[in-house]
């Protein structure tokens, strides 16, 4: 039974959104208390999937040793195959640091969280939230938008937080600049700049121009933390900023 947030029905259909959910509870039962995320890629996440194409998904499970595990993990899809489901499991280690940056990307990039029936977890919720241009937390596992008040706040921390690595660490002169009338930002004080993110975006690409490098993202050096899901403030501005413009 799927829930308003869960994308997968409207991308695989019902049918294989629960033959998804089934392969989950699977895998939960085979590694008992071990899996932190079960992300589905591959062209059957970008939708353009043929009949035959094979169902690839991604499994961080804590622990998890391929030489010694993966045969265990494939056994477990052979039922789906013989129900014409073609799953291709991907073991991985829970910890990202432990799988190649590459093979990470490939499933980042076009991913989508299959939810066990409690919710997503942490990890899944990284995923979920990518493609949605609100900021949100997850509340018992369900993910909640924040306030459109909230919202504002978070895009104005990311704005304060550029301002002041531009200026060298120095937070007040940072929130000088920030309070300054802009030219490039039609004059408008900084808290209508940020009303959306494509405001956001203009106000770290004017101070990325002036201090290049200032809004990249890196949460054990930042004078403070964000929040930002990436390594680039004004990346994540700007993917955000597209898919606000593409729900209107």
């Amino acid at each position: 039974m799927s829930v308003p947030w869960d994308r997968l029905p409207s991308v695989v259909g019902e049918a294989g959104a629960e033959m998804l959910r089934r392969f989950r509870a699977t895998v939960e039962d085979a590694f008992p208390g071990r899996l932190r995320a079960m992300v589905l890629f591959g062209p059957r996440a970008r939708g353009n999937g043929g009949p035959d194409s094979d169902w690839d998904v991604a499994l961080f499970i804590e622990g998890f040793e391929r030489d010694r595990e993966g045969r265990r993990l494939n056994l477990l899809t052979v039922p789906f195959h013989d129900e014409g489901f073609p799953v291709s499991p991907l073991g991985l280690p829970a910890d990202p640091t432990q799988v190649s940056p590459e093979l990470l990307a490939s499933v980042d990039r076009d991913g989508i969280p299959v939810p066990g029936p409690q919710g997503l977890t942490f990890e899944e919720f990284w995923y979920w939230e990518r493609d949605e241009p609100d900021l949100h937390e997850l509340v018992d596992r369900q993910p909640v938008r924040l306030p459109d008040a909230r919202q504002a706040n978070r895009r104005g921390m990311r704005g304060r937080l550029a301002a002041t690595v531009a200026h060298g660490g120095d937070m007040d002169a940072g929130q000088r600049w920030l309070k300054r009338p802009h030219d490039e930002l039609g004059g408008v004080p900084l808290h209508l700049a940020l009303e959306d993110w494509r405001g956001l975006v203009r106000v770290l690409r004017l101070l990325e121009a002036r201090s290049p490098g200032c809004t990249a993202y890196d949460p054990e050096s930042a004078p403070f933390p964000v929040g930002c899901r990436g390594d680039s403030l004004l990346r994540e501005a700007e993917r955000f900023a597209a898919l606000e413009a593409r729900r209107r």
